[in-house]
């Protein structure tokens, strides 16, 4: 997928044994993280260094090893794919690039499905907006943006369905 592909490295995988290697597996240049393996309970501990994203063998002493990864770069918008999933959805998250934090809150929540979309956009003075994508496909529908209200908690999501989140980068 070449949607949101960066020119610097927005995280890297590693694997790490119980004897302390750490061995480059590979780079990505995509803002798009996909779920992957395992079931994360959060955004926060999807993006987390010290969440094992898969399981493989160190290449150094043969022993155990989990693939973790590490942010690079923080680039402007993060988007996390999230099919089938029951993760809880942070309305905020915080992301480590060597020395640097930075901090991301939900932009937006994309519901997709039977060719049909429908999102919940939050502007930056939390009004919540909702958007019904069949106005694409149904020319005798006028499409409208609908101020749904102000931004309390969490944006909720329809666990039958599937999501994209958008973060957008505070610093």
């Amino acid at each position: 997928m070449h949607f949101l592909r960066t020119n610097a490295v927005v995280t890297e995988k590693y694997y790490t044994c119980l004897n302390g290697h750490q061995v480059h597996h590979s780079n990505d240049y995509s803002a798009v993280l996909s779920v992957g393996v395992y079931e994360y309970e959060s955004i926060v501990q999807w993006v987390s260094t010290e969440t094992r994203h898969a399981e493989a063998r160190c290449e150094i002493c043969g022993s155990t090893a989990g693939v973790k990864q590490r942010f690079r770069h923080g680039p402007p918008l993060l988007v996390f794919s999230i099919p089938d999933s029951r993760i809880r959805i942070d309305n905020t998250f915080d992301i480590s690039t060597g020395n640097h934090c930075h901090t991301y809150i939900l932009v937006a929540v994309i519901y997709y499905g039977s060719q049909h979309f429908t999102s919940q956009l939050v502007t930056r003075d939390g009004r919540l907006w909702f958007y019904d994508g069949i106005t694409i496909a149904d020319p005798s529908i006028e499409p409208t943006l609908e101020l749904v209200g102000v931004r309390a908690t969490a944006v909720g999501r329809d666990a039958e369905r599937n999501a994209v989140l958008g973060g957008s980068k505070v610093d």
